[in-house]
């Protein structure tokens, strides 16, 4: 989750970020930053660059740690192979190869919801991608 606040005086502005993991309410990353309202913009680069860099480190953790207590880490890391194929691009052949990650995870485990959830959203995207006229 994300959480911040705003001040602003005369000629600057201060903004406090902070990220919280909303499942056990843990501070993960906080940072202040303060700057002149005239490089507003600046700010607001910066702002989104650290968090996303900050995101991108804990999505990561956090991952690796929910693959490592899933009954079946084998299952999970196809998941995460299909993501990555549906994550490269909206074709046929991507998402065909994502599917059938999806499905070979839900065959070590049926009770992969993720995998699940899935493979229930690349289906509609591989059945218009199938149903749009081929180009010459």
């Amino acid at each position: 989750m994300l959480d911040g606040s705003v001040q602003r005086s005369v000629g600057r502005m201060r903004v406090n970020v902070q990220l919280i993991d909303a499942e056990i309410g843990n501070h993960l990353w906080a940072e202040r930053f303060d700057k002149p309202v005239a490089d507003l913009f600046d700010m607001q680069d910066e702002i989104v660059a650290r968090l996303a860099d900050q995101l991108g480190m804990q999505l990561i953790a956090a991952e690796a740690r929910r693959a490592e207590r899933a009954p079946h880490p084998d299952s999970m890391d196809l998941y995460f192979q299909g993501m990555a194929c549906a994550n490269m691009g909206q074709t046929p052949e991507y998402l065909a190869q994502a599917r059938g990650f999806f499905e070979r995870a839900l065959a070590l485990d049926p009770g992969n919801i993720e995998a699940l959830v899935a493979g229930a959203y690349v289906d509609p995207l591989r059945d218009r991608q199938s149903s749009r006229p081929k180009r010459l």
